[in-house]
């Protein structure tokens, strides 16, 4: 029975959803949106990047490649749940999904920021009003622009006791898992693990690999 056929969409079924929309998204930007990045910016990716500084290279990848990325993930949701799945990109809420017959909102948050010891975070504008559901993706470029790493999960947000959006500067907010909150994070694909034994120590994620997915 396919989901239009449901009468009632569980939080499992868009689960299930979301992974195998990540995952095609993934494989599309990997066959055909390389291609079109180096076109519209008449460089290739490795030479684009290569014009920013280590540390602003993050953040300028993650600005122009989240929106691309957000939107192709949302058409493929649409088009699988239909009426059921609505774009709603207002501040502190991105999508609603009818999930159990009530609207259930998300936030959704990519990161292209690599692994590192000191766990990882997601970047966003600092509002209070944020929902509690937050779909988090963290993609790993090569050079040339392929995707060969990911990681998702569902992080409820409201539920953590020590992990919180940080000011960091501006209208700027960055969100780091705190170890002591894993249980609220559910990973879709991929896993987290504490960085330290440390009673503070962030969450920090182990990808999937592009090829053994």
């Amino acid at each position: 029975m396919s989901l239009d056929e449901q009468l009632i969409i569980s939080i499992d079924d868009f689960d299930e959803q979301l992974k195998q929309c990540f995952i095609a998204i993934i494989s599309k930007w990997n066959r055909e949106k390389i291609q079109q990045f180096e076109d519209y910016f008449g460089d290739s990716f490795k030479d684009y990047f290569s014009k920013h500084s280590q540390e602003q290279r993050t953040a300028q990848k993650t600005k122009l490649i989240s929106p691309a990325f957000t939107n192709e993930l949302n058409k493929c949701l649409k088009e699988n749940l239909g009426g059921e799945f609505n774009i709603t990109q207002k501040d502190g809420e991105d999508i609603q999904v009818l999930i159990n017959d009530e609207w259930t909102s998300f936030e959704q948050k990519i990161t292209t920021q690599p692994e590192s010891s000191r766990g990882g975070y997601w970047t966003g504008n600092h509002v209070s009003n944020k929902v509690n559901r937050h779909i988090l993706m963290r993609l790993i470029f090569s050079e040339t622009g392929e995707i060969t790493n990911f990681f998702l999960g569902i992080l409820l947000l409201q539920d953590c006791e020590t992990t919180k959006w940080k000011k960091a500067g501006g209208n700027r907010a960055n969100l780091a898992i705190k170890a002591t909150d894993a249980k609220h994070l559910k990973v879709l694909i991929g896993k987290s693990e504490p960085t330290s034994k440390r009673s503070d120590a962030l969450l920090k994620y182990v990808y999937v690999d592009d090829e053994e997915e």
